[in-house]
């Protein structure tokens, strides 16, 4: 009678029945439960893919952080009290734009459309709500009594830039002009160390008009969103030309408003041969300068339509600005949309980039290449084709399963979430692989009852290593962050549904479609049990080299650093980066900053309008000569400076400065100033901060006044130095004025905020997954100092890898801190496995020495073949053009790589000394209890798949008799 593998019980009245295990039960006709398995998956797949096709991509920093965030309070509660748009603007340029030309209002005019003569604009651009060109700002001011080159000046580093610097030659230079370019790029890099590039001369591309341009809706001063004054009666500007120069110079790390004497000094010493006339030499440069005016650069806030769409409206305004003359390959593009939307496109790219030629796959798909290789590895490692892709295919169906849950309960992917798909592959294609080489140990002995044997033995460790795997990533949940509170719950779920993949849907699979049994070379151990004595031999010089090998690598943690600025995902010859350090080197800082200044009802009373006005212009000029600030606007500058009275002032001009002083007073807080609400507000009520009734944001009838500023973000300014110089600039004015105060809100202060939530989400997440996983080990092992010990090979890994790159001066990014629970959920994996083996042989009576090396001949050969499968995969990710892709691949293959050196040598070489002391005696206290058990109870048959090689207590394959 051939073996069936159930499990015969007496009861008490003598009665026999049959436990009969999962995979060994029929229905009622006569289907094993494996095919209700098959036909469950292959129900859910359309629902499945209905399900992606709901996928939606977000990467919006501002919405990382939770709502009651101060940062993210303050942002929420400034927007409300300017009326400010959820959008930020989009800052559109290009290479020889300037006040003079006429493409930047023929542009404006493509976006939002022409007024018909009601006064309602036709043929825009549904995706754009408003425009705001340097031409809108510069009439407005004009039209409040501002100098025309005064209001120019005051848009510096806001909407025009000053380019390149210019340089204008003699006669004589001019002959010789490449020659001398060659000549000032060869002493800039001798004597400056300055690479300099040289660009051609700014050329006006057409007169303007006599018609005056087009006029806007209330529109935008500033990359966020600062809607202006309007003018009562039309004023024509007009603009004067850029001075006449004959080339330019730019140089790596130029910035808007940095002069560089050093060099000035270095073009202007150019000179060529003595002459009479010129004995110290001819002159060859007349002069070189800056020039306000040239590039300059509109402001586009997109309408709900355009937000929907993010990457439809931007390309629209591409077309808009090509049809107008902009060449493509000179038009530059910045703002947060513009970041945030090459960021989505960017993992979009990762996944299937159609650009990219299909004989060339592994530009095609960076992750479809790493897919590819970590099947094609799979089949080198596990030597059968069938049994590598039902490994592969539980695997992937585990990942395709979880990421379509994300859709339906309403979660967005995003720039952690989409390493979350990774972070499963590894968990589950660890524990199958671990399965099917269980699988092909029971075969080896009894094909028939393979399927119970090795289900029996994997689901203690595996349901183990989910319960630590998923703690890991719970742990998680503690970040300020959304996308990571996101990534560890999404990959608890994942992680659930792979143990059920492991678990079942492998061994249904594998029952459905039996493979041949394997043959002896295909399970023989023999190398791997003999590595196994080695470390356990070696143990003392294993373990203490491990270990200082560890604590070197942590010693570079002392230069950790993180990074949250989305542009610095993007490789340095990504166009984004390129527009971004046009912009930033020519023009404007992409990044806002704004300035809250507040009177209460005392300074009020204390101090007229003009008064308060000179005091917030004041605060501005402050901010203004930040070396990391690019320009700044706010209310003030759309009026002519206020001088104070003269302390012998008469009576009568006392009474006329007030009158002016209250009649615009009055005038802006009724309204009639047009756009004057986007920087000035009194507030209605008290805003709380942090508690309620706390009123730190405002009081009621609070006068509040908005500058807005642009910093750099494409140079290395430490955000939370940059915040205090803000803080302290602008109490250096206020604290002059009783009754003032002032709050600094924007996308500065929630960058550092994220900065922050970032290491803290590292450092306390690790934390407390490291304590709930070690105490899930001190249950599994049954003993405390065991349980911590147990982890030390999940833990010094990741030590390693982050201490070295820290050191290289590596930042670690939102997609880099995955790896540390990724590592732990693999390391937990392999752990389990070897452990399980090892109590298996003391509990068999073996000796130490074989008991480790059955551990390691078991679960040694599944932790190889996993960590090859996935560091090989994982490399494929390298060539990614995103940065965070790319980083992630590399990094999670060097850290697979040491941890398989944590799993395979230094956890046998700890289970040689103390560790493996504590588990021995555990075992021996287990056996001793079950033997003093009732006799009457009839042990059940076991079921586990016998060690076959290797040890000392085990026939030899030669001696085995088939």
């Amino acid at each position: 009678m051939p073996d069936t593998g159930l499990v015969r019980r007496t009861d008490p009245q003598g009665s026999c029945r049959n436990m009969a295990h999962f995979f060994e039960k029929r229905d009622r006709w006569g289907n094993g439960f494996s095919l209700w398995i098959l036909l469950g998956c292959i129900f859910i797949t359309p629902l499945c893919f209905w399900s992606l096709k709901h996928t939606n991509v977000e990467n919006d920093i501002e919405h990382w952080l939770p709502e009651d965030n101060p940062n993210a309070v303050t942002l929420r509660w400034s927007m409300k009290q300017f009326n400010l748009d959820a959008s930020d603007s989009i800052l559109v340029s290009w290479d020889d734009s300037s006040l003079t030309d006429s493409r930047v209002e023929k542009l404006a005019e493509r976006l939002v459309g022409k007024p018909d003569e009601q006064g309602v604009r036709r043929d825009g651009l549904r995706q754009v709500a408003r425009v705001t060109t340097p031409r809108d700002i510069v009439t407005r001011m004009v039209d409040h009594n501002v100098d025309r080159d005064e209001a120019i000046k005051r848009l510096e580093g806001v909407l025009v830039g000053t380019g390149a610097l210019k340089i204008r030659l003699t006669e004589a230079g001019r002959q010789r002009q490449k020659e001398l370019q060659r000549e000032l790029l060869a002493k800039a890099k001798k004597e400056l160390g300055v690479d300099l590039q040289i660009l051609p001369a700014t050329q006006e591309f057409e007169a303007l008009d006599n018609d005056p341009p087009a006029e806007t809706e209330s529109a935008t001063a500033a990359a966020s969103e600062v809607a202006v004054p309007d003018p009562i009666e039309k004023t024509v500007v007009e603009f004067d030309p850029i001075p006449q120069h004959d080339f330019q110079v730019r140089w790596k790390g130029m910035l808007l408003g940095t002069p560089n004497p050093k060099l000035r000094e270095l073009v202007l010493s150019l000179k060529g041969s003595p002459t009479t006339k010129a004995p110290d030499g001819t002159p060859l440069i007349e002069d070189c300068f800056h020039a306000l005016g040239s590039p300059v650069a509109m402001a586009v806030v997109l309408s709900e339509s355009g937000e929907a769409d993010k990457s439809k409206a931007i390309a629209m305004i591409r077309e808009a600005a090509i049809a107008v003359g902009v060449k493509p390959d000179q038009l530059h593009l910045g703002g947060r949309p513009v970041a945030s939307t090459a960021l989505n496109e960017g993992v979009k790219a990762a996944v299937w980039n159609k650009s990219a030629k299909l004989s060339r796959f592994w530009e095609r798909s960076v992750i479809g290449m790493s897919g590819l290789v970590g099947v094609l590895v799979a089949f080198t490692m596990l030597r059968s084709i069938k049994l590598s892709l039902l490994v592969l295919f539980v695997s992937y169906f585990t990942v395709f399963l979880t990421i379509s849950i994300v859709p339906v309960t309403g979660g967005n992917m995003n720039m952690v979430m989409v390493l979350m798909p990774t972070f499963l592959l590894v968990v589950v294609m660890s524990g199958a692989i671990h399965v099917a080489h269980y699988w092909r140990h029971a075969a080896y002995h009894n094909m028939a009852t393979a399927i119970v044997e090795s289900s029996k033995m994997a689901t203690a460790p595996c349901v183990f290593a989910t319960v630590t795997t998923a703690i890991g990533v719970l742990s998680l949940l503690t970040s300020e962050l959304r996308p990571v509170r996101d990534f560890g719950m999404y990959s608890a779920v994942g992680s659930i549904i792979g143990l059920g993949a492991i678990l079942f849907l492998l061994p249904a699979l594998i029952q459905i479609m039996p493979s041949k049994p394997p043959k002896l070379h295909e399970v023989d151990s023999t190398k791997w049990e003999n590595f196994g004595r080695w470390c356990c031999q070696q143990r003392h010089w294993i373990v203490w080299g491990y270990t200082a090998v560890t604590i070197a690598c942590c010693f570079g943690l002392n230069w950790f650093k993180t990074e949250t600025k989305v542009i610095r995902y993007f490789p340095s010859d990504a166009t984004v980066v390129k527009d971004y350090w046009f912009l930033e080197e020519n023009l404007v800082g992409i990044v806002p900053v704004d300035v809250i200044v507040r009177f209460d009802r005392d300074s009020q009373t204390k101090m007229n309008f003009l008064e308060r006005m000179e005091v917030v212009r004041s605060v501005e000029s402050q901010m203004r000569e930040h070396a990391d600030i690019s320009g700044a606007i706010a209310l003030p500058d759309f009026r002519p400076v206020s001088e104070p009275l003269p302390a012998d002032a008469g009576a009568l001009a006392i009474i006329r400065h007030n009158k002016m002083a209250t009649e615009m007073e009055r005038r802006i807080r009724e309204g009639e100033v047009s756009g004057a609400k986007s920087f000035y507000a009194i507030a209605k009520q008290s805003s709380d901060l942090s508690k309620p009734g706390d009123a730190k944001l405002n009081q009621l009838d609070d006068e509040l006044w908005r500058i807005t500023a642009q910093c750099f973000i494409m140079t290395d300014t430490n955000f939370a130095e940059f915040l205090q110089d803000v803080h302290r600039r602008t109490q250096s004015v206020l604290r002059r004025h009783a009754g003032t105060n002032h709050v600094v809100t924007g996308m500065v202060p929630v960058f550092l905020q994220t900065q922050k939530a970032l290491i803290d989400s590292q450092v306390s997440s690790f934390g407390v997954a490291y304590l709930t996983v070690a105490i899930v080990m001190v249950f599994a092992v049954r003993n405390l100092l065991a349980g911590f010990m147990t982890m030390l090979p999940n833990v010094y890994p990741i030590g390693q890898i982050f201490g070295l790159i820290s050191y290289f001066g590596i930042p670690v990014d939102i997609g880099t801190m995955m790896t540390a629970s990724i590592a732990m959920g693999i390391g937990v994996d392999g752990t389990l496995h070897k452990l399980t083996w090892f109590r298996k042989g003391i509990a068999d009576g073996k000796s130490r020495e074989d008991s480790i090396a059955l551990a390691v001949g078991h679960s040694g050969p599944a932790i190889w073949e996993t960590s090859a499968v996935l560091a090989l995969g994982m490399l494929m990710l390298y060539p990614s053009e995103l940065l965070l892709v790319s980083r992630f691949g590399w990094l999670m293959a060097a850290i697979i790589a040491v941890a398989v050196v944590g799993d395979i040598v230094f956890l046998p070489a700890l289970l040689g000394g103390t560790l493996g002391t504590i588990l021995i005696k555990g075992v021996k206290r287990q056996k001793e209890k079950d033997a003093g058990k009732s006799s009457s109870s009839q042990a059940t048959v076991s079921v586990v798949p016998q060690p076959h090689l290797g040890t000392s207590n085990v026939a030899t394959p030669h001696s085995r008799n088939h």
